[in-house]
Formats: structure tokens, C-alpha cells, sequence
């Protein structure tokens, strides 16, 4: 049999497993309904650097890993995920509960990276690392993944940059990637697709004030946050008629909004599996569709809906700030029954977001950060909610994302002589750089 007709077979038999485990779960609808709360979950990524930038090696990414259960591997080799329990925010005690423990692990993570001598990069993107040096973690889905998207992709244009250009012509370039994301427990189905919707319509507001991943591979895109322009072109395998038309990909915003779990997962099936384990298609095809926001299957009755499209943030209390607007809006637009905008409309917002940041927006956030606060508030989430959006407000009042403050500072030490390289490292605050004029 040849290499082709074989991953065609393979194909068709992960179709297959997941349009059958997807119908189990179709079927067991009532397995699946919650009672309504506001139960989150926070999950963040993050670079592991030397003192000079270097990517540390897997084995050291992995011995922080062993140490901390709640932490997991990535598709870099010096690229490190940590999570928070799923907590109850609307309960008495609760958001304190969520900080705490989003303080401690990032702590703990900290404190074990530096015990290694290596830095924890709180970058959306490492700009450190040349592309066609990165160094992927060795597990199977990390070859065939990315490797399956560099030869399918037609287009030949992967610059991107909106001052200066860089290429991400290798699909490998998301081990440079770092997210910040929210899970949210639905309470069914119908709850699990309007918070996806509604995720996704809101999701230029969160980006505008997050924008934290403008230089990548030593380059200055000038885009407030890169890091979801990246995965997009180097993920495209559309052919040009595809493009012309419109035909979304498994990354970023959809072409239409969801109908409901049915079309959710029939989309999910229009994409290649890649992977060949049928036993576990569903997991497989959910974990490789990379929208915005999408919804993941718990166990055999649990639907969390995962907010996608925010870069870490350079502290954990900006972390959780920017989180807690994410949801508090959520929660607006669901207890007004905010209409959906035009997915096109969502697109140009996304878009204008990720390249200016701030600034497009910046007479509307200072009013979507009080609804944030006051559905919040509604909801029974503590008080404590206004420190975090004060936060916020600051940024707002200067109009300054985090990248902006990065690529300031950059501009100020290279005009005073030194390289790029030596300018970010002194920027972020790494422990040696040469001081070469």
C-alpha cells in the first residue's frame, strides 16, 4: 500500500471515529446540562529562555514539568503550559480563591525555572529565537502536525509584518506562540454554541487591550499582537480559488457563526485529522481546531468553552485582569441579550485590534470595561473585581497595550547603540546581555 493510499484510509477511518463519538455525545444531551455558574479555569503559556535569549533544552522544560502536575508540554521544547483549577467566580470567596491559585502556580513555575537558571518569557512571542532554529518537543504529534501543514500550504506569501516583515513560512513558528486562555463550564448545549458566539464577537474588544506579541524572530511587525496573524498564514493550506472564496481555516474566526453542536462538530470534521488514533478522534479533532473559541468535551459529560485569542501577559495580575473583562463582557452580552455583530464585522474589528491595539477603541473599552465590572458584579463575583479593572483602565488612559511599551523601550536602548537582540533582552529584563555598541 502506498504513503498516500494509506493516509487516506487512516483519514477516513478518523472521520468516521469522531462523526460516531460526536453522535454519542448528540444523543446524551441530558448528560451534559449543568446548573448555571460562573465555574473558569485559566490556562497559561510561556518561553523558556537563558540568560542571553537561548532556547533551553526539552529535558530541562521537562524536569520543571515533573514537578508540577498541574503544568504540561508544548509543541516548543523550551515552551512550558500551567493551568488553575475550574473555580467557581460567582461564589462568596471565590475570585480570591482564583487569584491565589493563579499567583501561586505561576510562582511555583517561576521559582523552579530560576532554580535552572532559565527565565520565564511572559511574551505572547518569543522574538529571541530564529525561526529555522526552533526546536520542537520530541512526540509524534509535533512531527506530523506542523510538518502536514508546510507541505500542503500553496501560498507562497508568508511575510508578515506591518512595519518591519518577518516570514512564517514554517508551520513550526507557533512553538514561538504564547496564549492566555479561559474555560468556562456551559450549562448545555445551546449555552456551550451562544458563549462560543458571543466569544467570539467580543474577542477584538480583549485583544485590542492585550496586545502583547509584536516582535518575533528579532523582527518589529509593529502589530500589536502578531501572534494569530503567525498561526494563520503559516496553518493555510487553502488553495487560491479556497482563498478567494473565503473558506475558513481551522485557525482564528469561522466563516459563519454556530447553529448549534451538530454544525460545530461537522465543521470540526471538514479538516484533516492528521493523527491516526480512532479511539481518541474526538479529542484529536477538537484539539486541532484552533478557532478563536471553541468547545471541548470533559469526560462523558462536560462542555467547556475555551476563549483562544489573548497572548500571555507580562504579569499574573494582568493576566487575570484581562480575563475577568473577558468574562464580565461575556456576561453583559448574555444578560442583554446583545445582538450578534457580522462575522465580517468581527473580522475587520480582529483585524484592526491585532495591528493598533488600543487605540481604534479607545472611547468604547473605557465603557465595555464598566459593563465588564458591573455584570460582574451582578453575578456575585466579589468586589475585589475593581482593582483588577483598574488595571485596565490605566491602559485605556494611555492608550499603551504592553507590546507598545515594549517596542518603546526597544526603540529608546537601540538609540543609544546597541542590537536588537541585546535591546529586547535588556527590555525583558533577562539576566546577561552584551553590552556591544
Amino acid at each position: 500500500m502506498s504513503n498516500g493510499v494509506e493516509i487516506a484510509k487512516n483519514e477516513l477511518a478518523m472521520k468516521e471515529a469522531f462523526l460516531s463519538q460526536s453522535k454519542t455525545v448528540l444523543t446524551n444531551e441530558a448528560r451534559f446540562m449543568k446548573p448555571p455558574c460562573l465555574r473558569v479555569g485559566l490556562e497559561m503559556e510561556a518561553a523558556l529562555v537563558g540568560g542571553n535569549g537561548e532556547q533551553v533544552s526539552e529535558q530541562v522544560r521537562d524536569a520543571i514539568v515533573f514537578h508540577h502536575p498541574f503544568s504540561a508540554q508544548e509543541l516548543g521544547a523550551s515552551q512550558i503550559e500551567w493551568r488553575t483549577e475550574p473555580i467557581r467566580i460567582d461564589e462568596k470567596g471565590g475570585l480570591n480563591m482564583l487569584v491565589q491559585q493563579a499567583e501561586d502556580r505561576n510562582r511555583f513555575i517561576v521559582k523552579s525555572a530560576n532554580q535552572l537558571e532559565v527565565n520565564v518569557l511572559r511574551s505572547g512571542t518569543n522574538p529571541f529565537i530564529s525561526i529555522p532554529e526552533i526546536k520542537r518537543t520530541n512526540k509524534k504529534k509535533y512531527e506530523l502536525v506542523p510538518d502536514h501543514h508546510n507541505q500542503h500550504r500553496v501560498r507562497k506569501d508568508t511575510l508578515i509584518g506591518h512595519e518591519e516583515k518577518v516570514d512564517v513560512g514554517d508551520a513550526a513558528v507557533v512553538s514561538l506562540l504564547s496564549s492566555l486562555q479561559c474555560n468556562i463550564q456551559a450549562k448545555n448545549f445551546i449555552d456551550a454554541i451562544d458563549l462560543t458566539n458571543r466569544s467570539m464577537m467580543i474577542g477584538p474588544l480583549i485583544v485590542a487591550l492585550s496586545g502583547n506579541a509584536r516582535f518575533l524572530d528579532g523582527t518589529d511587525t509593529g502589530m500589536a499582537d502578531v501572534r494569530m496573524t503567525a498561526w494563520e498564514t503559516s496553518h493555510d493550506v487553502r488553495d487560491d480559488d479556497q482563498r478567494k472564496a473565503g473558506k475558513a481555516l481551522r485557525v482564528g474566526l469561522p466563516d459563519r457563526y454556530f447553529k448549534d453542536m451538530a454544525d460545530y462538530f461537522d465543521r470540526i470534521s471538514q479538516h484533516p485529522f492528521i493523527l491516526n488514533d480512532p479511539d481518541h478522534a474526538l479529542p484529536i479533532g477538537i484539539g486541532l481546531f484552533w478557532q478563536d473559541t471553541r468547545i471541548k468535551v470533559i469526560g462523558d459529560d462536560t462542555l467547556v468553552v475555551e476563549f483562544r485569542p489573548v497572548s500571555i501577559q507580562p504579569s499574573v495580575e494582568e493576566d487575570l485582569a484581562v480575563m475577568l473583562f473577558y468574562l464580565g463582557r461575556l456576561e453583559w452580552s448574555k444578560i442583554h441579550n446583545e445582538e450578534l455583530l457580522p462575522i465580517d464585522q468581527v473580522r475587520e474589528n480582529r483585524a484592526l485590534a491585532m495591528t493598533h491595539g488600543i487605540k481604534p477603541f479607545q472611547e468604547l473599552l473605557g465603557i465595555e470595561i464598566d459593563r465588564a465590572e458591573e455584570a460582574l458584579l451582578s453575578e456575585g463575583v466579589d468586589d475585589s473585581i475593581h482593582g483588577f479593572m483598574d488595571i485596565l483602565r490605566d491602559r485605556v488612559k494611555t492608550g499603551l497595550t504592553p507590546s507598545d511599551k515594549v517596542a518603546k523601550q526597544v526603540k529608546l536602548v537601540e538609540g543609544i547603540g546597541f542590537s536588537r537582540q541585546n535591546a529586547l533582552l535588556c527590555v525583558f529584563g533577562l539576566k546577561s546581555f552584551a553590552m556591544s555598541y
